[in-house]
């Protein structure tokens, strides 16, 4: 038996259909992209700063001000980078301290080969002007929202990650892991 057709069958999708599918998609890529958790490989300078200055604090035993020059000037940080950083907002975060941070690429190095115990060679990083200067690697970024990151920064013979978390607009330290070590 032949199946009817009507003239209702046939009609042309209105905008108002499209209009509904489309919000309908919108809505269900939104909560896909919400429900899958925030991450970037952008680093939020605040939370990039204090896990620098925890690094320093960790090595050293001591604060930021311990770096202070008698003659009032700075000690640059070259910090190699595997993220994504905004170094003009990450030195307006380290303007009060003694810590002058800089890209990688704009410092010098120097590797001396030879036998140091555990290294077959040690490198000596100089800012741009032929100073000595601290040399941090930040490795990665890792934020589940805009409140609660994770930041990996290597030094010379150890490595650490950072689990910071932002309260009242000011992020603080929730957890310190030793990744690795020599």
């Amino acid at each position: 038996m032949a199946e009817q057709v009507t003239e209702a069958d046939n009609k042309p999708i209105e905008l108002a259909d499209l209009t509904i599918c489309l919000a309908i998609l919108v809505a269900v890529g939104a909560f896909t992209w919400s429900g899958s958790g925030f991450s970037t490989r952008y680093a939020p300078s605040a939370a990039v700063a204090l896990a620098i200055e925890l690094q320093f604090e960790s090595f050293s035993g001591g604060t930021l001000e311990d770096l202070r020059a008698d003659d009032g000037s700075k000690t640059t940080l070259c910090l190699e980078t595997k993220v994504d950083v905004d170094f003009e907002q990450l030195r307006t975060k380290f303007n009060a301290t003694p810590i002058l941070p800089i890209n990688n690429v704009d410092c010098t190095l120097k590797t001396v080969e030879g036998d140091f115990g555990m290294f077959v060679a040690m490198t000596s990083f100089y800012d741009p002007n032929g100073k000595p200067a601290l040399h941090y690697e930040l490795i990665d970024v890792r934020c589940e929202s805009a409140v609660l990151c994770e930041i990996d920064i290597d030094d010379f013979g150890y490595g650490e990650t950072y689990k910071l978390a932002r309260e009242n607009g000011k992020w603080k330290l929730i957890e310190q892991i030793g990744r690795w070590i020599v």
